[in-house]
């Protein structure tokens, strides 16, 4: 719904048997998304473009969770992308 903050949550697991070691997650918002705030805080750029986290470490078996809190100016399908 337009003007109604939604909450989203992106997981980055490890499921080897090694620490996977600077890891990089980005997350691109369509341009109806207003990011209200983070956790972990990131920078939104004020141009625009991903959202980008760097873990030094994720230990096997374990997880990073990022929410991200949004407001979306328009209604209709909006699309966000995950890459790690």
């Amino acid at each position: 719904f337009a003007g109604v903050p939604g909450t989203y949550e992106v997981r980055v697991r490890n499921t080897g048997d090694d620490s996977a070691r600077n890891v990089r997650l980005t997350v691109d918002l369509p341009n109806a998304a207003k990011l209200l705030s983070s956790t972990p805080s990131v920078q939104a750029n004020a141009a625009g473009g991903p959202l980008t986290w760097t873990f030094d470490w994720i230990a096997p078996g374990s997880e990073q969770v990022c929410q991200l809190k949004c407001a979306w100016d328009q209604t209709g399908r909006q699309q966000i992308t995950v890459v790690a």
